[in-house]
């Protein structure tokens, strides 16, 4: 199946989540996240959108530590 469209990028989905912050909001759920930050993606891109939003996050998860390669 086509994807006629790339990730998201981080500074966007930062931008969206700050404002749903401010509106109050504690809980959402997107379609970045679970299709285009999956460390698993074909996407190079949401490779680095998952990284950076780990960062943000303080998290020590990287995408490389879920390559198919490693042990």
């Amino acid at each position: 199946m086509p994807i006629d469209f790339l990730p998201i990028k981080w500074e966007k989905m930062l931008l969206k989540m700050t404002y749903a912050a401010q509106a109050g909001i504690k809980d959402a759920l997107t379609f970045e996240f679970s299709h285009f930050m999956s460390p698993n993606s074909v996407y190079l891109a949401a490779h680095h959108l998952f990284d950076r939003y780990c960062e943000y996050h303080g998290l020590p998860a990287r995408s490389s530590d879920f390559a198919p390669w490693k042990d």
